[in-house]
């Protein structure tokens, strides 16, 4: 007696390579989260040789900060930026697709909005981390002001 083995695809475990531009979308998140990291540290060295006195000057390093709070303020929107490029480019070939065949399997269609909904995920975490590394300045800089 010989059994039918049925096989099911699980479409949520389909993995497709990513394209060039999604890898250059991820590299430049890395590469985002890098800088933001590189300012916290550098805002965390000087408000800590500045409690420990090695800083001769106060304003010295309010300078520091506010230049480390403008860094931010440009990184903040630069991944929302990116993703917009992204997203615009994966609907035109979409929709291109979709005026040449006029039927697109509905399940290419459903993973090309996943792909898109998991890179404006990706885009915000990295905005968020900005924002609260900026947010951590603001507040630096509003105690030295007080």
């Amino acid at each position: 007696m010989a059994q039918e083995n049925a096989t099911q695809w699980d479409l949520r475990s389909l993995t497709i390579p990513l394209q060039l531009d999604e890898k250059l979308f991820v590299f430049l998140m890395l590469a985002i989260l890098v800088i933001v990291g590189v300012n916290l540290f550098r805002s965390l060295r000087l408000s800590r040789a500045s409690r420990l006195g090695h800083l001769a000057d106060p304003v010295s390093y309010r300078d520091a900060l506010e230049k480390i709070r403008s860094s931010l303020k440009q990184w903040i929107f630069v991944p929302l930026f990116a993703w917009g490029l992204l997203a615009s480019r994966h609907l035109y070939l979409l929709w291109g697709d979709l005026l040449v065949e006029k039927d697109i399997h509905r399940t290419m269609m459903f993973y090309n909005l996943r792909q898109l909904a998991a890179e404006l995920y990706l885009a915000t975490l990295v905005s968020f981390a900005a924002f609260l590394v900026r947010w951590y300045i603001l507040k630096r800089l509003g105690k030295l002001r007080a």
